[in-house]
């Protein structure tokens, strides 16, 4: 990533990780998992975006967040 598109994620991490309550390292950690499971760019985003609402709406941690969507999305490949 350029320094400008890492700026670009930092600020965007807290927007999105408080307007649905949640810490910004809850939503990193789903950009950080989602980069490791083959997921760069907006679909890393995308997939990080959903586990903050899967946290958010579910009441549980970042890591069954990831590990669920991973896994459905692994289901329908």
């Amino acid at each position: 990533m350029s320094s400008s598109q890492l700026k670009e994620l930092g600020k965007n991490s807290f927007d999105y990780a408080n307007k649905y309550g949640k810490n910004v390292t809850d939503y990193l950690e789903g950009v950080t998992e989602m980069n490791r499971s083959g997921y760069y760019g907006q679909q890393g985003i995308d997939l990080a975006n959903t586990s903050v609402l899967a946290q958010a709406a579910g009441d549980m941690s970042a890591n069954v967040a990831n590990a669920y969507l991973l896994a459905t999305n692994a289901a329908y490949k």
